[in-house]
């Protein structure tokens, strides 16, 4: 009795949480992990079946064998348990990606959807437009010419506010004393000229 509850707490409860390990980490490898999970079960169970007729010496290298076969169990597990993590992290990241990847394509659906709006909007706003000027010009074909005014205003466009008078450049000194004699020369020369003009 005691060989059957050491088997199934040193060999069988951990092959039982590495089969189960396989089908969740290695689905598309999981029978070929789990027969060989079953052959670690069935020769454990042979060391513990056999080890009843034999001496006590080899009895406890029969338990040895089984505790054996535990430690390759429980790193087996620890392996699979550290795997799973990774491809869960991996799972989770793929399916935030493929959910960042809808949002984009919804943002980019609806601004498409925005632009083709605005577009058929401006299209038929043109049109309109483009129908009461046709009204308006036929009405005013039908006028005596001195009648013929547009009802409809032009859209007025605001004109740009541009200085009138540009601001005067500061010169340096020596060009501003140059300009001021070449203006002062300049105007005696006229006055010279306007007051020999009175005299004659």
């Amino acid at each position: 009795m005691r060989k059957v509850i050491l088997f199934c707490f040193t060999v069988l409860l951990p092959a039982v949480a590495v089969g189960i390990s396989n089908f969740s980490v290695f689905a598309d490898a999981a029978w070929i992990a789990t027969i060989g999970v079953v052959v670690t079960i069935g020769v454990a169970g042979v060391f513990t079946y056999a080890s009843g007729d034999a001496t006590a010496k080899i009895r406890r290298y029969c338990i040895l064998a089984d505790v054996a076969i535990c430690a390759i169990l429980c790193v087996n597990l620890g392996g699979h348990w550290i795997l799973a993590r990774e491809v869960s992290a991996a799972r989770q990241g793929v399916e935030e990606r493929h959910t960042e990847e809808d949002r984009e394509l919804q943002r980019e659906k609806a601004k498409t959807e925005l632009d083709i709006a605005r577009k058929q909007a401006d299209a038929e706003l043109a049109k309109q437009q483009t129908a009461q000027l046709n009204a308006e010009r036929r009405r005013l074909a039908q006028l005596p010419v001195e009648q013929r005014r547009l009802a409809i205003a032009a859209p007025m466009v605001e004109p740009t506010k541009t200085p009138l008078i540009q601001p005067i450049r500061i010169l340096p000194g020596a060009c501003l004393r140059h300009c001021c004699l070449k203006l002062a020369a300049t105007l005696s020369r006229k006055r010279f000229a306007t007051l020999r003009r009175a005299a004659l």
